[in-house]
């Protein structure tokens, strides 16, 4: 008998043992992982240590193995901190109020399950200057050039010409006036009492503006292939043009000008004159710097040609450079034979660059206007962005406002630092 109570307890045993493992086995398929704790979150976006980013953004990161919510924490120091928000389960986080303008932020997402978390590691990003649009004016085609003269802004306005807009309320903008030109009205610079427009195919339209509200012809002069830009300084307008190259015209008479001197380079896109220079932005010959201290005979004087320059603006010793895909290029030009690059911060497809102050204003081909800190030009940092509309094709800054021509209209930006 104890033979046999001995082989039903053993038979017994064996059952339970099987049993257990059956089921521990069953229960180790069907729950996934959730007898381990999640892998640890891939952050995205801001990178690492990004500067200029919005006051409102979007903290972006990947989906953690294993895990099924986040907590997400963000402060201006990571010492006992609390997450600013639990057991969320998407994978991006926009904070509800907005953040400190130009401040230092830390960012943490942790990953969760039934088990327990998993700390995530933690990034920084520094904001920048909560750009506000202010204002806008929407235009009959499409805005290329903007030129501010009081409180006025001058718009070019391809095939509609120019067109002369309100600026004294920068909230509530009013067409002032404008003048048909009889050609595709493409650059402008303001100057006096006149506008001068670079008008493609019918040359410079020299525009008389001292009654803003009716503007009439004073003269003009004739380039028959395609005028780009116009800059202008004492007795000379510097144009550039797609077939001819830099054409300089003395406009000493506005009601007669006539040609002085010319450069011949192909397809150049603008044109900065300071002191005995004229900086044009050759596109595909690069950044070059001609010597017109005798205006009839300009000459070469130096070039830099690793980028398609699109667009330039010097201040002191430098010329700030807009560089297509090579982004915003900062060029020591002290020695005008031999210009350096001393720094650069890459962004995409700068159509335009303003300098005013500390900071660079980027008009960009697809992501509206960046503002970079050029206090230490070897080592531009953006402080500041704005998504426009459509694309920023040219930027003034006047006062406390950053003018954009922005595809169909005119927009006024503010909080940029001045």
């Amino acid at each position: 008998m104890k033979t046999y109570y001995l082989k039903i307890f053993l038979f017994i045993l064996l059952a339970g043992v099987i049993l257990v493992g059956y089921g521990g086995f069953c229960d180790k398929s069907t729950s996934g992982s959730s007898g381990t704790l999640p892998t640890q979150v891939t952050l995205f976006d801001p990178s690492n240590g990004a500067t200029g980013v919005s006051v409102t953004p979007q903290l972006s990161w990947a989906e953690a193995g294993g895990a099924t919510s986040y907590d997400v924490y963000v402060g201006t120091t990571y010492t006992g901190w609390s997450p600013v928000t639990t057991n969320i389960t998407a994978l991006t986080y926009i904070s509800p109020t907005a953040l400190v303008a130009t401040t230092t932020y830390y960012w943490r997402i942790d990953s969760r399950n039934s088990v327990g978390t998993t700390t995530g590691d933690i990034w920084s990003f520094t904001t920048g200057f909560n750009i506000q649009l202010v204002g806008s004016y929407d235009i009959l085609g499409s805005a290329y050039d903007v030129s501010i003269s009081g409180t006025y802004a001058y718009v070019t306005d391809g095939l509609e010409g120019l067109q002369i807009i309100d600026i004294s309320n920068p909230t509530l903008l009013t067409l002032a006036g404008s003048y048909n030109t009889p050609g595709f009205a493409r650059g402008v610079f303001v100057s006096g009492s006149y506008a001068y427009v670079a008008d493609d195919t019918s040359g410079l339209q020299i525009i008389d503006i001292s009654n803003p509200s009716s503007p009439t012809l004073t003269g003009s002069y004739n380039i028959p292939t395609s005028t780009t830009a116009v800059y202008i300084l004492g007795s000379y307008a510097y144009l550039t043009d797609d077939a001819l190259g830099l054409q300089i015209v003395n406009i000493s008479n506005p009601t007669s000008p006539t040609l002085t001197g010319s450069y011949n380079t192909t397809y150049p896109y603008n044109v900065y004159v300071s002191g005995n220079y004229a900086y044009v932005a050759g596109g595909a010959a690069g950044l070059l710097i001609i010597d017109i201290s005798n205006p009839a005979s300009p000459t070469l004087t130096g070039s830099y040609t690793p980028y398609y320059v699109k667009d330039v603006f010097v201040s002191g010793n430098y010329a700030y450079v807009g560089a297509s895909s090579d982004g915003f290029r900062v060029l020591d030009i002290s020695n005008p034979a031999s210009p350096t690059l001393t720094g650069s911060y890459n962004t995409i497809y700068p159509n335009s660059v303003y300098v005013s102050g500390n900071y660079a204003y980027l008009g960009l081909a697809n992501a509206g206007v960046k503002i970079v800190d050029i206090s230490n030009p070897a080592a531009p940092v953006v402080v500041g962005s704005y998504g426009t509309p459509w694309v920023a094709g040219a930027i003034y800054v006047s006062g406390s406002y950053a003018y954009v021509a922005d595809g169909t209209s005119l927009q006024i930006l503010g909080n940029i630092g001045q």
